[in-house]
């Protein structure tokens, strides 16, 4: 295979992920929106605060999985021993979603007081049905890149969005509360989980030989695995230590604002994703063989194309907080549009991955111990925040501790090159000034509000059409050879 069709075959395939992805969330979303308007805002919040936990759980667990996959397959000498590593982490996935069933059971209790809701008692344990088609859903991209079936992804990712958001969506609008929309939700993905399960087992693992000895593939992904996982459950607690002590700081009500302000466009997630990983590998190889110079070209671009996207779109959304907020969840959650705004802003942050290039460089124990820094950061910063300043508090926190990372990768990035690769010559500055300027002179301007005689909507459609006409003048004059 040439190098051509290697990278065409690659920017496909990423391209079949992402589109699974948005489907998957898209499915979400629609849910999400529709029990945001329905339920009570205190069962919204319960319902939200359920994914929040088993998000956490799955970052602790599992999140390696995936990447071990990929990596073993990638180092297989045949396909059977590509099935049979397939065959470990699915064998894996179900042992961990086990565990995590009896841990949602076992613990509801404590989880109720920890998040200081008495409704989590209740609807946990019908909940604790879900990790077993969670997790086989979160791994399925990784299984079809090694089969080399990542064309029919975004149809099963598809068909299974449907079957799981649908009757929640039907018994919701018939006046269904939050315990019977919980036990659908919970059936439908366990259901779903037994049904990929046994897809891996039959169609995908066919023609290994049963008699390999597994338990060698299987001590082998466990001693790779454990110090992903470990810098994985370090970064997802870091990163939802705020939604914990909000919850149990400021109660469910104040949560149920702040899960709404902390709600992030899935597209950004998923287009830097996408980025990311079409960018590892090349740049991987360009550090390793000190090309810094090349690398940080390469990358350059990339930030800049992807905040030639981002950028205006966050943009938009931050000036049009209070609709935006009211369109999607309801006048019930207009207290969430500075928070709202406050988490949108963590689009500038995310146009680059602070932590790859030390990846690159094989300093991952760097990222780690920063991780852990950035935890406790996270931890006493949002309770102090939290507990003083409420929602808007912990938003900024957030923020501001994400900023000190950031700064801090930057810092061992530039020393471990040899003060040869700077994430701020890879940074897209002239896009995020811009994006600074015209955010603040249009809030100005909403401020002082001169034109108050127009309707809302009238008002919003003006400053939208001059942010963008602005954008595709600075894109189009200014910086061509950015984007090229």
């Amino acid at each position: 295979m040439t190098q051509d069709q290697v990278r065409d075959r690659t920017t496909r395939n990423v391209g079949f992920v992402f589109v699974s992805a948005l489907i998957t969330q898209a499915s979400l979303l629609i849910l999400y929106l529709i029990l945001a308007r329905i339920l009570p805002v205190e069962e919204f919040a319960t319902f939200r605060q359920l994914f929040l936990i088993q998000s956490i759980l799955n970052g602790i667990f599992f999140a390696a999985l995936p990447t071990c996959l990929l990596y073993f397959t990638g180092r297989a000498d045949s396909d059977g021993e590509k099935k049979a590593y397939l065959r470990v982490v699915v064998i894996l996935t179900m042992t961990i979603s086990f565990f995590l069933t009896l841990t949602l059971l076992l613990a509801s209790d404590n989880i109720s007081k920890l998040f200081n809701n008495d409704q989590l008692q209740t609807v946990l344990p019908y909940f604790s049905m879900s990790p077993l088609g969670i997790l086989m859903i979160a791994l399925m991209p990784a299984c079809h890149i090694v089969t080399n079936r990542t064309a029919i992804q975004p149809y099963l990712a598809a068909l299974i969005a449907i079957f799981i958001a649908l009757p929640p969506i039907f018994i919701a609008l018939n006046g269904a509360g939050l315990v019977e929309i919980v036990q659908l939700i919970a059936g439908l993905y366990f259901f779903v989980g037994l049904a990929l399960c046994a897809l891996m087992f039959t169609i995908y693992s066919a023609g290994m030989d049963l008699n390999l000895n597994l338990r060698p593939k299987l001590k082998a992904v466990f001693l790779y695995s454990w110090p992903l996982l470990m810098a994985s459950a370090l970064s997802i607690v870091g990163l939802k230590a705020d939604h914990v002590i909000v919850a149990s700081v400021l109660g469910t009500l104040s949560y149920a604002l702040y899960t709404v302000g902390a709600f992030e466009i899935p597209v950004f997630n998923l287009l830097q994703n996408s980025v990311t990983s079409v960018l590892m590998p090349k740049i991987t190889e360009l550090l390793k063989a000190n090309d810094f110079e090349q690398a940080t070209n390469l990358w350059r671009r990339a930030a800049a194309k992807t905040a030639a996207v981002t950028f205006p779109l966050a943009v938009l959304l931050m000036i049009n907080a209070n609709l935006v907020v009211k369109a999607l969840f309801g006048v019930r959650y207009i207290d969430a549009s500075t928070v709202f705004v406050l988490f949108n802003s963590f689009v500038f942050l995310r146009v680059i991955t602070f932590g790859l290039a030390l990846r690159g460089m094989d300093k991952t124990h760097i990222e780690l111990m920063l991780t852990l820094i950035y935890l406790l950061f996270s931890v006493v910063g949002s309770y102090f925040m939290a507990s003083y300043y409420g929602i808007e508090g912990a938003a900024i926190w957030v923020i501001v501790n994400t900023i000190i990372l950031s700064l801090a990768l930057s810092f061992y990035t530039l020393l471990f090159s040899g003060g040869r690769l700077s994430l701020w010559r890879i940074y897209p500055i002239r896009h995020f000034t811009l994006s600074l300027i015209l955010f603040f002179i249009v809030r100005f301007l909403q401020e002082i509000n001169i034109l108050s005689f127009f309707h809302p909507l009238v008002i919003s459609a003006f400053y939208s059409i001059l942010v963008i006409l602005v954008w595709l003048g600075f894109l189009r004059f200014m910086i061509r050879e950015d984007i090229a």
